[in-house]
């Protein structure tokens, strides 16, 4: 009414300077909260989990929620504020988005930024229209943070803050893939790939590129891209056995990606992804030949060997549409 008491509201978000040190834990409060636990030998891996957000050009700032909760149990690292909900509408927006938002989404979770220019204001209904307001979305709710200070209207460089919500989206892609195929052939396409088994590994990933439509909509018209990062979504099961590393210079070349293993007498594998368009006088027979010479040709093992890897396999995805021709070849 006309006399209420609480009136002319004024925001104060998260890009503006004014509240910057209110919106989260700051490193000296949290050295007092460790110290008086006593788990300040735990500062190093704290900073990696929940620290990693940006109000306005106020840097280190840390999840309350989930330092508060590390500590009730004792320093117990988990995603413990990325647990307090489904993420149902995160997960659609990411699973629905277009090819660039995919091919972002692959860069931040190699570790690297994107650019993007932010709004104020965002309006529900255009979040599938409109790529910038998805980021600002995910900007407001913590799912990415700020590398730098920002200004509204001009290209703001994001990240992703911490471990506790690059695990969100590693856990989000590998249950969209568990969901799409059984979990054992799931498991069984990450392990025959890493025996060299192409022939098994081919059936199953040409079952799971088809039994993917509601996850990755595939045009008859989508970039490359797209396939690679359907792949790099696939890989993140290898996390724990490989390093894996993606449009990287190696040789005389970039590869598409690389998957060096933590234990060098395993198998080291190079991947490169051709696509043929519906204008490309080509095949999927010749894509695949045409993508096995250019690895052999640009030495894209090179850093393989470099490492000390010796068993390496490269591999030739042709793509078009929902159909793929998978050959190998060792280096």
């Amino acid at each position: 009414s006309i006399r209420s008491e609480c009136r002319n509201y004024e925001n104060s978000p998260i890009l503006d300077e004014e509240f910057q040190d209110k919106f989260g834990l700051l490193e000296s409060e949290v050295l007092v909260l460790l110290e008086e636990a006593g788990l300040i030998h735990l500062l190093p891996q704290i900073r990696q989990w929940y620290n990693g957000y940006r109000i306005g050009s106020c840097a280190k700032i840390y999840n309350p929620w989930s330092l508060l909760s590390c500590m009730a149990k004792q320093g117990a690292l988990a995603p413990y504020w990325v647990n307090t909900s489904d993420n149902a509408m995160i997960k659609h927006l990411i699973a629905q988005g277009t090819d660039e938002l995919k091919s972002d989404l692959e860069e931040l979770l190699r570790g690297g930024t994107i650019e993007k220019t932010l709004e104020e204001g965002i309006v529900f209904s255009q979040l599938e229209q409109n790529p910038n307001t998805i980021w600002s979305l995910l900007l407001y709710s913590g799912y990415v943070a700020l590398d730098h200070t920002p200004a509204y209207g001009l290209s703001s460089r994001l990240k992703i803050p911490n471990f506790e919500i690059r695990e969100l989206y590693r856990g989000m892609i590998r249950d969209w893939f568990i969901a799409t195929l059984q979990e054992y052939k799931y498991k069984l396409l990450l392990s025959s790939l890493a025996q060299g088994d192409i022939e098994t590994f081919s059936q199953i990933f040409k079952e799971f590129l088809l039994s993917s439509v509601s996850v990755f909509d595939v045009p008859a018209d989508a970039s490359e891209r797209i396939y690679h990062a359907f792949v790099l979504g696939m890989l993140i099961g290898f996390q724990d056995r490989y390093e894996i590393k993606s449009n990287r210079e190696s040789g005389l070349g970039r590869y598409d990606v690389l998957l060096i293993p933590k234990n060098l007498a395993d198998l080291g594998i190079v991947m490169e992804f051709k696509k043929v368009g519906r204008f490309e006088q080509t095949t999927l027979e010749l894509a695949v030949i045409s993508a096995l010479k250019q690895m052999e040709e640009r030495l894209y093992a090179q850093e393989l060997f470099d490492r000390g890897v010796r068993r390496i396999i490269l591999i030739g995805f042709a793509f078009e549409g929902k159909e793929v021709l998978i050959r190998s070849k060792s280096a």
